[in-house]
């Protein structure tokens, strides 16, 4: 009797449940009564099986917004291996518009309008475009998630150790589910510095282990043509504010200043024994930026970094002129990764970007809007990509035979094919041509294929271990906790940010470009207090605390 009585209630908070409103005027409510099928006997909702296989009696098509990237050839949805699956297995067709230009601001006008939405966003939208439109976007109750999307419900139970909670936004309401692989140790150590070994052959000179050898080194390779063209073009050290994997602070580890990830203000501070503690008005920081400033007047940096675009970055590379970067792979052959290298004064203070069990999943991957009039179906569509390890790793990675091997034992193995299609140069391009890669399903250890460590050819994948070992020990071990928070804090902190990243990025470069004398970093510790950033650190230290 009272499992019963706990049915009916369930029953009856599922059939009074809302969604947000369509329009800014219109509440939505989604339907649950479940009728039984005369055909079938199967229990549905509308055109939806409640369980099994078909998700739906008649064929269903949901519009999709996707982000798609620059690395994706195809030329038709049809060659994403997993949809053909999905259709004939579900009978739901995700037709897809791709967007390549900023979804975030693309989808902030669509909700600013109030119309046009998709029924499905699939891409990587930021926490601010969510939370601050959430009148738009469908409610995951916990209820809905455990009914009609079990195999992701149990999988992120069993898993992360919030579970849903890790789901939630500050309003305590799921509008997102994620994708991806939830923990990717190859990214652990997110972009890596690397250095040209045949160039340091060429010049006679070990691999550099402090920034004074690495100075002589970089020298070396200004003076003594190690490209062997005969032209004095060489780029000793080369970055690119436009490349998310070469941004200067790459190379502000010997200085104790490193983030989580490679992105600006994850260096702005740090957080040691619970303490958000700065770093733009230390010393540290000061004798960093002295060091590139000695490196660029003499031509040993290539400042045009603060303005390349990235396309133009990667011509650079590509001209053979470049003898140390940072990067995500390289060619093993030539570049090896340089260790972390001490600076005078700072010894044995040196540290590198990355986290030990760093989160990679987009969180915010998988978004039903109100504008879907079936979002059950949706959700359970989206659920059956979550029933296998092998439909996961189609999702992320195309069918096995290309980029994995199924092992036979639950485990898939990293491969690559022996010859790639027509203008596709890597395995990332076919990735993105045959898959989705981070916006595939959600996965959790074996469910990603594993690069073979001893196999005779070198890949992207096991660089990619191989350099997360080599540096894991480097990394810091306290960090700003990942947690979402209301749009009102979340709209005071990019307010501060904002201003504060304005006057950074141009104090930086000028101090790289023009030198940094006692009195203008006088002037740079007012201007950081005209920025407030006194209020950001202190944001920080709020946030950190739980205070909100």
């Amino acid at each position: 009797m009272r499992k019963m009585f706990s049915k009916l209630i369930l029953a009856s908070v599922l059939t009074m449940a809302f969604v947000g409103c369509a329009s800014k005027n219109e509440a939505v409510k989604v339907s649950f009564e479940k009728t039984t099928d005369e055909e079938t006997g199967r229990e549905m909702i509308g055109n939806m099986f409640v369980t099994g296989l078909p998700v739906v009696k008649e064929p269903h098509t949901f519009s999709v917004l996707m982000s798609r990237s620059v690395n994706d050839y195809s030329a038709s949805h049809d060659e994403k291996h997993i949809l053909p699956i999905l259709t004939e297995n579900t009978n739901v067709i995700f037709d897809i518009e791709d967007v390549t230009t900023n979804m975030n601001e693309k989808l902030n006008l669509l909700f600013a309008a109030g119309s046009g939405l998709p029924d499905i966003i699939w891409a990587q939208p930021s926490d601010s475009t969510l939370v601050n439109n959430t009148t738009f976007l469908f409610e995951f109750t916990e209820e809905i998630l455990r009914e009609y999307a079990p195999n992701l419900t149990s999988q992120i139970e069993e898993n992360i150790p919030e579970g849903l909670d890790a789901l939630k936004k500050a309003d305590g309401k799921i509008y997102s589910l994620p994708t991806g692989v939830y923990a990717e140790y190859a990214n652990s150590a997110t972009a890596v510095p690397l250095i040209r070994t045949d160039w340091l052959e060429k010049v006679g000179m070990e691999m550099p282990t402090t920034t004074d050898e690495l100075y002589e080194v970089l020298k070396a390779f200004k003076t003594q043509d190690p490209n062997g063209n005969g032209k004095d073009d060489e780029i000793p050290l080369a970055f690119c504010q436009a490349n998310w994997a070469s941004k200067q602070f790459a190379f502000a580890g010997p200085w104790g200043i490193a983030g989580r990830n490679i992105n600006d203000a994850e260096h702005y501070c740090l957080v040691q024994d619970g303490v958000v503690v700065p770093t733009l008005d230390t010393q540290a920081f000061k004798d960093y930026l002295l060091f590139l400033n000695k490196l660029a007047k003499e031509e040993l940096l290539d400042v045009e970094g603060f303005s390349l675009t990235n396309a133009q970055y990667q011509a650079r590379l590509d001209e053979n002129v470049v003898g140390m970067q940072s990067t995500w792979a390289e060619d093993a052959e030539i570049w090896a990764p340089v260790p972390i290298l001490e600076a005078p004064g700072y010894e044995g203070k040196g540290v590198k970007q990355g986290q030990n069990g760093l989160r990679t999943a987009n969180m915010n991957g998988f978004v039903l809007t109100t504008s879907c009039e079936d979002p059950l179906a949706a959700l359970r569509a989206w659920d059956y990509l979550h029933s296998t390890p092998e439909l996961k790793r189609i999702s992320r990675d195309g069918n096995a035979g290309q980029l994995w091997i199924d092992n036979g034992d639950g485990t898939a193995t990293v491969s690559s094919p022996e010859t790639l299609p027509d203008g596709m140069t890597s395995d990332v391009d076919l990735n993105y041509t045959i898959a989705f890669r981070g916006l595939g399903a959600l996965m959790f250890g074996d469910d990603t294929a594993k690069p073979d460590m001893n196999a005779a050819e070198i890949n992207d994948d096991v660089l990619r271990y191989q350099y997360v070992d080599f540096y894991k020990d480097y990394f810091l071990d306290e960090f700003l906790p990942i947690r979402p928070v209301s749009s009102d804090k979340l709209t005071e902190k990019t307010f501060l940010q904002t201003e504060l990243e304005a006057y950074i990025n141009g104090f930086i470069a000028q101090s790289v470009l023009n030198g940094l004398t006692e009195e203008q970093w006088e002037e740079h510790l007012k201007q950081l207090e005209a920025v407030q950033y006194d209020a950001w650190i202190a944001w920080n230290q709020d946030y950190l605390d739980g205070k909100f």
